[in-house]
């Protein structure tokens, strides 16, 4: 039987076959910060989760533990139709097509390979440049 308890830190106990683990909670069930609400986007997750493995990495290798986890904010990037997208980071706000070439630049730099990016990069111009994707 597992049994789960809640501590106000927002640390999670589990109680499963006479064993007791202490643990913290990660992405949508970790949402909080303190006292501030996280937003549920991916940014959000992939910070807690290098976090997460960091904390596992010292608590098997030995070290010194790390800070508390602390989110930080790179913005919203949105795309809401073709050639146009909203950005919003710190005090910088912009729509339109720049808005949409930086969210094509971000996307194009999270791609695995260098030929993916070219792929990718040429299957999205084709519109703009009024060539078929097929034909390149």
């Amino acid at each position: 039987m597992l049994r789960i308890t809640k501590k106000t830190n927002g640390q999670v106990v589990f109680k499963a076959s006479g064993l007791l683990t202490a643990g913290k909670r990660v992405g949508d069930g970790g949402a909080n910060c303190g006292s501030k609400p996280l937003p549920g986007v991916a940014q959000v997750a992939l910070q807690q989760g290098k976090y997460a493995g960091k904390l596992i990495h010292t608590r098997i290798v030995g070290g010194p533990t790390p800070k508390p986890f602390k989110y930080f904010d790179k913005g919203s990037l949105a795309v809401v139709g073709e050639g146009f997208a909203v950005l919003q980071t710190g005090k910088i706000h912009l729509s339109g097509f720049s808005a949409w070439l930086a969210w094509a630049a971000v996307h194009l730099q999270f791609l695995a390979t260098a030929r993916r990016r070219v792929s990718v990069f040429v299957q999205w111009s084709g519109p703009i440049s009024h060539v078929k994707a097929d034909r390149v």
